[in-house]
């Protein structure tokens, strides 16, 4: 065997060595981007169970703003036939509305940010 010979077949070899890494090389990216697209498909199906809940959290809260707003609403209006009732003085009636007032501001605003705090991370998982 002269240099020749030694010189071509390690060309042949390099050139095959060569090949069988691009190959390698598109073989693993042909498998990146198919996992890459399983993770679209994935983050897609979790968006499309996600938005039902998004709809029913908005619905019950929608409920419950129209139920303080009538709540609110209807004692202003209330019919003739139906006689007020005169507290003992009046101190004691505002005392009672103060306190009334107070207590289910509070107990709205615990609704409301709980109502947010669920619609706010169901959109924050959707937005991902």
């Amino acid at each position: 065997m002269d240099i020749a010979s030694i010189l071509f077949w390690a060309v042949v070899v390099g050139l095959v060595i060569y090949v069988v890494s691009i190959y390698n090389h598109l073989v693993r990216i042909k498998h990146s981007v198919s996992k890459a697209w399983s993770n679209i498909d994935v983050l897609l199906k979790q968006r499309h169970d996600e938005i039902p809940k998004l709809v029913e959290t908005c619905k019950q809260y929608m409920k419950f703003e129209q139920e303080t707003l009538e709540k609110v609403a209807l004692p202003g209006e209330k019919p003739a036939s139906q006689p007020y009732i005169i507290s003992a003085t009046l101190e004691e009636d505002l005392v009672t509305r103060k306190k009334l007032k107070a207590y289910s501001a509070v107990a709205a605003g615990f609704l409301v940010f709980s109502t947010l705090v669920v619609m706010f991370s169901i959109r924050a998982s959707l937005s991902v």
